[in-house]
């Protein structure tokens, strides 16, 4: 069975990346799109078909097992150990953290340091997001008390924001934006 990003396999799977030359470069283990999803680390095969669905329909721990034996198996550029781009042995990563887990990287999160975010910030400035990030996050505001998603405001909230705006000066570019709608609602301005 031939898979791709719009027709991915049932369940956990065990895939690879293909060189030209047929041998792989990376082990991975996945379930719905996530083998033709972009990575850091990881660049993507320039041509689909070097995307490769080892074994399918599997147990989360089935996949893992079999991920570490490839990974074993084929070896790691990194600790040259073999041929894999791959940076661990496989077996590890989160799929469905518990809330303990959820709750400890929230806290995590909530305490890093604003530069911090600001690199992480200027890390992604400019970098364009796929139709379906975008959809993405554009179903995960559907129903949030935020002007921007179809609802308003308290009057005090659009208080507050018009006390923060007073004395800015705006470009001509700036209000024409501001002045018409753009898509299903108004988008933010930023001033």
């Amino acid at each position: 069975m031939v898979f791709t990003r719009q027709n991915p396999p049932n369940g956990y799977y065990v895939y690879q990346y293909l060189r030209d030359d047929n041998t792989p470069y990376y082990i991975g283990k996945g379930k719905n799109k996530r083998a033709w999803l972009k990575r850091k680390q990881i660049p993507l095969p320039s041509n689909t078909n070097n995307i490769i669905i080892i074994k399918y329909n599997l147990t989360e721990n089935e996949a893992f097992s079999l991920e570490k034996e490839l990974i074993n198996f084929y070896g790691r550029k990194d600790i040259n150990t073999g041929i894999l781009r791959n940076r661990t042995d496989g077996g590890d990563g989160m799929t469905n953290p518990s809330p303990e887990t959820r709750s400890k990287m929230s806290k995590s999160a909530k305490n890093m340091s604003k530069e911090t975010r600001e690199k992480m910030s200027m890390a992604s400035k400019g970098r364009p997001k796929s139709p379906e990030h975008c959809n993405s996050l554009s179903q995960s505001h559907l129903g949030k008390n935020n002007h921007f998603y179809g609802k308003t405001h308290t009057p005090e909230t659009r208080a507050k924001l018009s006390e923060l705006r007073k004395g800015r000066k705006l470009s001509a570019e700036t209000r024409a934006k501001m002045s018409g709608k753009r898509g299903p609602y108004k988008k933010k301005t930023t001033y």
